[in-house]
């Protein structure tokens, strides 16, 4: 078992005894260096009681973004945690270094003049790159929204060099299970260990997505023949 997996697997069983569900993972990683960010968010059940001008609202959830720092990860290993926690799909996108002049913003391929006071600063929000590795900046009444640090020098490399991110949102442990038609799952929302291995595709070394898509649930003409044959009584 992949520590991904194990850490996730781990945490899940944990967290579900105090009534939390896991509502999704991603990963993030430099491309010049094997560690990797784990951060699995979860939604917790809590109750939060606050006045608002005299109107008492009740917040009966909170997400919350659990960061853990793995010593190396593949994206097979991904993939594979994907298919075993009864993940849809996968999304893989591809982020360039962090431009320091307009000349390598243009370059990376943003279309637009980037302001000047965000080049070459690798916490600005709009790259990105805090959230990926970070997770979630946000307090609530004070409280951080994300548990976990990464280290400073992977940052540092991220932006120098590009970053990669996968996320994908697992069935087990979460609100999804039995809520969707996903012909692969088992009774509480995992997957059996595949026949074969889904393969990586190749890396686009540029700002790219790719979906892998891992459910599979009838539709079209396929859904109308299973109707036509049980109608049949067959």
């Amino acid at each position: 078992m992949s520590q991904l997996l194990e850490v996730i697997r781990t945490q899940a069983a944990v967290m579900a005894a105090g009534g939390n569900t896991l509502s999704s993972a991603a990963v993030a990683m430099a491309y010049t260096d094997w560690r990797a960010i784990l951060r699995v968010r979860w939604t917790l059940n809590m109750a939060e009681r606050r006045n608002l001008g005299g109107v008492e609202a009740a917040n009966l959830g909170r997400t919350e973004d659990m960061v853990v720092l793995l010593d190396r990860c593949t994206e097979a290993e991904i993939l594979d945690a994907a298919w075993l926690l009864g993940a849809w799909d996968v999304l893989r996108t591809e982020h360039p270094p962090i431009p320091k002049t307009q000349a390598e913003a243009r370059s990376a391929g943003f279309i637009y003049p980037v302001p000047d006071n965000m080049l070459g600063d690798r916490d600005a929000p709009a790259w990105g790159l805090t959230a990926s590795f970070c997770g979630c900046p946000y307090t609530v009444n004070g409280e951080p929204l994300a548990q976990g640090e990464c280290p400073p020098d992977l940052l540092d490399i991220a932006a120098a060099g590009g970053w990669i991110d996968w996320a994908f949102r697992p069935t087990a442990w979460s609100v999804r299970i039995r809520s969707n038609n996903d012909q692969t799952l088992n009774q509480d929302g995992t997957r059996n260990p595949p026949e074969h291995p889904i393969m990586p595709a190749p890396l686009a070394d540029r700002p790219h997505r790719h979906i892998y898509r891992l459910g599979r649930a009838p539709h079209g003409n396929r859904s109308k023949r299973q109707r036509e044959r049980k109608a049949d009584g067959a």
